[in-house]
């Protein structure tokens, strides 16, 4: 009843967001003391009890390995005791046999009979022991390689198991915008794969299902009846990675520029409307191959990025024009113990219009404490075959503060598109609460104000309640 008459009550007042927004707050995203993840707690029981398992084979083999060699010390210590004892000494009786006698010859071999009696039957008892410590050891060792087999098993599955992670984030949003109304959204809900074929060989997907995407074809004529929502392969590549410094990829990865393109997992950014560049100036993916290289001269670290793709606007099938793009990213950390870094992106292509474009960015992410800044430009170059040229330019910088498990945030955003038309600006005025259920459970709440330039287009405001989720690692 009582979330009923809050709805009533935020679409009879469009224009009155601000006390919607708190209340919207307080209602919905108002954290709740009795926490519990049972899946999250199985997940680290489970990973903490193979993690034992592990410790306790090795433990084990290393205890088997030092029983070996000190059984193996032993058994050749008595091998030289053994040697010594059952070797006869020199036979003084025929030193001079010409100065004894008969009796005295018949006395030492009676001698020499009673002594080799107790000596063959002591050598016969040391060569069982010693059989038996060679059977012992043998089996000791057998148990040994079966340890390790068994070690080796254990963590060979564990990194050749096809990993799966993902995210997905549900929102309610109020706004005023002419042609839209409030209402619920299933806006994201992504799936990964990741999966080590061989030594430095890995596969690894991403599968976008967007607004709870829904196809109908009719089955009089299989004609598609119904569309809803969409369906993506975001990424798809083959990765080969020799080392930490380099690798590449071949096949459908997020074009590497500047930073939110990259990183934009709704659990892990504090807004569920992403920057007004991107999607605009420069591709979200690319369909082609990229090498990485990373290096780092004393405390700082560099990382670099280049690529070749089909360009903007073409399937994974095929290009629908001759030209390829061409980009590349540098990421600069100063210094590895401060958390700051920056860096600059370039991304040149001729579209299916033949219009050529280049666009350059430059991004910067620094935190200092609790507190966190991060920021892009991106300026576009647009060069048509028969037209003058024109610019695209966009930027944003956000503010963020973590304390404890809330996540406040603020945002400013600005785009210009052609730069030759009068009126194009359009600004985006960001606010945002985030509170952390658990690490991979996030609640959101923001508000955002759009203005343009263009009187055309009338400014809208709008207040999204959302819920994010995250499983596994990404």
């Amino acid at each position: 009843m009582l979330f009923q008459s809050f709805l009533r009550a935020c679409q009879c007042n469009r224009d009155r967001l601000g006390p919607c927004f708190i209340v919207g707050f307080l209602l919905f995203v108002a954290p709740s003391q009795a926490l519990c993840d049972e899946r999250i707690d199985r997940i680290e029981k489970t990973l903490k009890l193979m993690q034992q398992k592990i410790e306790a084979l090795s433990l084990e083999n290393r205890q088997l390995k030092e029983k070996v060699q000190v059984m193996e010390a032993a058994s050749k210590q008595r091998g030289h005791i053994l040697q010594a004892v059952t070797t006869p000494p020199p036979d003084s009786s025929k030193v001079n046999t010409s100065n004894h006698s008969t009796s005295s010859l018949a006395g030492t071999a009676g001698d020499v009979v009673a002594t080799e009696i107790p000596s063959t039957v002591k050598e016969t008892e040391s060569n069982d022991e010693a059989a038996d410590e060679k059977f012992s050891m043998d089996a000791f060792q057998e148990r040994v390689r079966e340890l390790e087999s068994s070690q080796e098993e254990t963590i060979s599955r564990l990194d050749s198991s096809v990993k799966v992670g993902g995210y997905a984030s549900v929102e309610y949003g109020f706004t005023n915008d002419r042609g839209r109304s409030s209402g619920f959204r299933v806006r994201n809900f992504s799936l990964f794969f990741s999966k080590a074929i061989q030594k430095n060989w890995q596969l690894f997907s991403e599968l976008e299902f967007e607004d709870a995407p829904f196809i109908q074809s009719n089955p009089n004529n299989n004609a598609i009846s119904t569309v809803q929502g969409k369906f993506l392969v975001e990424q798809m590549y083959i990765k080969y990675h020799p080392s930490v410094r380099w690798d590449i990829v071949a096949g459908r990865y997020l074009t590497p520029f500047g930073i939110w393109n990259v990183y934009h997992y709704d659990p892990y950014v504090p807004t569920q409307r992403r920057p007004l560049m991107l999607r605009v100036l420069f591709p979200v993916f690319s369909d082609g191959i990229r090498l990485r290289y990373s290096f780092n001269p004393g405390l700082a670290l560099i990382n670099s990025e280049f690529y070749l793709a089909n360009g903007t606007g073409n399937p994974g099938r095929f290009d629908r024009n001759v030209s390829k793009a061409i980009g590349g990213k540098i990421n600069i950390t100063p210094n590895l113990l401060t958390d700051m870094n920056f860096g600059a992106s370039i991304f040149r292509d001729k579209d299916n219009l033949n219009v050529a474009r280049t666009t350059y960015g430059l991004h910067l992410l620094a935190r200092y404490h609790d507190l966190a800044l991060q920021a892009e430009f991106a300026h576009r170059v647009n060069n048509p075959l028969n037209a003058v040229s024109f610019r695209d330019v966009s930027a944003y910088a956000q503010l963020s503060y973590d304390l404890d498990r809330w996540t406040l945030a603020a945002r400013y955003d600005w785009l210009n598109v052609n730069s030759r038309l009068p009126l194009s600006n359009s600004y985006r005025y960001t606010g945002a609460v985030n509170y952390h259920f658990w690490h991979n459970v996030i609640g959101k709440i923001e508000y955002n104000r759009n203005r343009f330039d263009n009187p055309v287009i009338k400014d809208f405001q709008e207040v999204i309640l959302s819920l994010a989720v995250a499983i596994g690692d990404f």
